[in-house]
């Protein structure tokens, strides 16, 4: 009896330590029901208010979702799902369109939605994580195209911003191959070897951290990704000496894309099950990530 009760309380420690203590804001894109509806964008009623299977937000005036755009909408699509999550997952997406140039003087076209955080994130070392799904197919996104989400206060409508903050999500390079990508500081980081056609079909867990030296330019981003399937991260990515902003500027979760200058329109890809947090633990249940 004493062993049967030794491993009840073991059990309820190990389950504690897995959970989250810190986390700053979550999002997993509930719809139907008391979450989105995808008739609407995020700009647009019932979606603006405080939904199930979100934390971190609130319905005060100036912190609800901003600049509605088609391109960028919940999906009541089958949620993302990975054996990495932190928390549980819901069913439902964000879907990221890419837009396209209808003028005679083609430019990139970015686009996007931005929701203020419920409090300033405080302290200068902060996790984020997310899933993305290239949706089946390489050709979801077209050359130099991008779809992201992450943190940035700066944001403004009819834009691509990665100049502040931090961001995750889906690139396509201009010779056509496709990676998984962090972006800050203005530049866009491929993350591991480019996409497979098989892996196209698949979910990826990416996750970044931001250390932000208070006192200069000397940021630091470190990336990890797990593939679908994978039990653990790798890094990736481990970048320092740039100017990602201060904490202030992780005051705002944004859903964005950006489009290349001709005029033709992919079909775009999906983002889903967003953590933000000050621990490893608050947006995965991965151990220390591996090399």
């Amino acid at each position: 009896m004493n062993k049967i009760l030794y491993k009840i309380a073991l059990a309820s420690l190990i389950i504690g330590a897995s959970a989250s203590a810190e986390r700053i804001a979550s999002e997993s894109f509930l719809n139907g029901g008391a979450g989105y509806n995808d008739t609407a964008n995020f700009a647009a009623a019932p979606n603006t208010t405080v939904l199930a299977g979100t934390t971190g937000f609130t319905n005060t005036a100036g912190k609800i979702w901003q600049c509605g755009t088609a391109t960028i909408r919940p999906r009541n699509y089958t949620g993302l799902t990975h054996a990495l999550v932190q928390g549980t997952t819901e069913n439902g997406l964000v879907f990221a369109i890419p837009a396209n140039d209808t003028k005679e003087v083609k430019s990139a076209q970015g686009r996007g939605s931005k929701r203020v955080l419920a409090a300033a994130p405080a302290g200068s070392s902060f996790y984020m994580s997310g899933l993305v799904s290239l949706g089946g197919s390489l050709a979801n996104l077209d050359a130099s195209e991008s779809v992201a989400m992450g943190l940035n206060n700066s944001f403004v409508n009819l834009t691509w911003n990665v100049g502040l903050g931090m961001h995750l999500g889906l690139t396509r390079n201009s010779a056509g191959d496709v990676y998984l990508a962090a972006f800050a500081a203005g530049n866009t980081y491929t993350l591991g070897s480019k996409l497979t056609l098989a892996q196209a079909a698949e979910t990826q867990m990416i996750v970044l951290k931001l250390d932000i030296d208070t006192s200069g330019n000397n940021d630091t981003l470190t990336a990890w990704i797990a593939q679908q399937g994978s039990t653990n991260l790798t890094e990736v990515l481990s970048q320092t000496g740039f100017d990602t902003g201060v904490t202030s500027d992780l005051s705002a979760f944004v859903v964005q894309s950006v489009g290349n200058p001709a005029n033709t329109l992919a079909p775009g890809a999906k983002l889903d099950e967003f953590r933000f947090g000050t621990t490893l633990q608050d947006v995965t249940i991965a151990a220390i990530p591996s090399k």
